[in-house]
């Protein structure tokens, strides 16, 4: 029996807006900072096995995944790692895939992130040449639901690197300095290649096909669809899930019955959470780690759906897990934990950030 599995990569399409050409209005103004929020704690991340450092105004997770490699016949797979953290309405993430061949040059890359092929796309304008230690780059800009991104891409020998920020452009402070405290390593060397020229719009008429696709699953139902879209690829031995949407509602389906409670989701002196018909402006996911199977789960051919009930707060943080529907040997635990790295830009109600109640499903599959 082949594994196959779903590693959450790629900048998606998963969105219906576009990038925002010159001259359109400017986004909706940003919505207030929750009362109780810690000011940023800029660290500078510097990880052992990369060759970049940059600053997170809060402490950042790292996530191992792969990629499969541009047309291999025999669906080779190479490390990625994916790099995030939260502040204030904005998220910030640096992607790192290794091993770029002579085939993938960088437009492939950009094409990668900004692609999907059975989503809506966002689609990255082009807006200028940026350059970190020794290697050339191209910076993207591109709007989510109101929100703006600005994404940063690179290519040396060794990694192909986006460094991304979603809730923000790149007069953003927070932005203008995550950006720019993005330093490749003096030993970085762009890959010896024919010179190309930057996609002056990039979407999903760029996108790879994904090969050995999910079985259809079920829909869910009030979802924001993530920035980062899963990459279905073979990789033998390390099966993962299919990560469901983000669902909530009045009682249809998969979602949450009518009403909420008065107990606080979000910091000190937060409002309940919402549902999401009450508030202005949903939850938008950004990044949704895919949560692995178990040893115990794979020997028993555990497969099914893990539904999970949680608060997405004010202050950018998912509390209040409660299991809906769970499965056994470990894959429950292993839903709650993936959850728990959810990164995501909170819901807004009165110009305000404020706590959202959402369903997460998560689908283990083996075939």
């Amino acid at each position: 029996m082949r594994n196959h599995a779903l590693f959450v990569l790629t900048l998606s399409a998963a969105l219906a807006a576009h990038a925002a050409p010159a001259g359109q209005a400017p986004a909706p103004r940003p919505a207030q900072q929750p009362a109780g929020e810690p000011p940023a704690r800029w660290q500078r991340f510097a990880p052992a096995e990369e060759e970049f450092t940059v600053d997170f105004p809060s402490p950042a997770a790292a996530y191992h995944m792969s990629r499969e490699v541009k047309d291999s016949p025999t669906h080779e797979t190479v490390p990625a790692r994916v790099y995030t953290a939260y502040h204030d309405g904005v998220v910030f993430l640096v992607a790192s895939f290794d091993e770029p061949r002579a085939h993938e040059p960088l437009s492939f890359f950009v094409g990668e992130f900004f692609g999907a092929q059975e989503l809506p796309a966002v689609r990255g304008s082009f807006t200028r040449h940026v350059r970190s230690g020794g290697v050339d780059g191209w910076q993207y800009a591109f709007t989510h639901r109101g929100a703006e991104g600005v994404a940063r891409f690179f290519l040396t020998s060794k990694h192909a690197y986006m460094a991304e920020a979603v809730g923000g452009g790149e007069a953003h402070p927070a932005v203008a300095r995550f950006l720019k405290s993005f330093k490749l390593a003096a030993a970085a060397r762009s890959p010896r290649r024919e010179a190309e020229s930057p996609p002056r719009a990039a979407g999903p008429e760029q996108a790879v096909p994904v090969r050995n696709p999910p079985r259809s699953l079920p829909a869910t139902i009030d979802a924001d669809p993530p920035l980062i879209k899963p990459d279905a690829r073979d990789t033998p031995g390390d099966p993962k899930p299919a990560p469901g949407g983000v669902s909530s509602g009045p009682g249809v389906g998969g979602g949450l019955g009518p009403g909420r409670t008065a107990a606080g989701g979000g910091p000190p002196g937060s409002s309940p959470p919402f549902r999401s018909v009450e508030v202005a402006q949903r939850a938008n996911v950004v990044f949704k780690p895919t949560p692995g199977f178990t040893e115990e789960a794979r020997r028993n051919n555990v497969t099914g759906l893990v539904r999970l009930r949680c608060v997405l707060t004010s202050s950018g943080e998912v509390t209040k897990i409660t299991v809906i529907n769970g499965l056994p040997d470990g894959l429950t635990e292993k839903a709650i934990a993936a959850a728990r790295g959810i990164r995501f830009i909170p819901a807004v109600m009165d110009g305000r950030r404020v706590s959202q109640w959402v369903t997460l499903e998560y689908n283990f599959n083996i075939y």
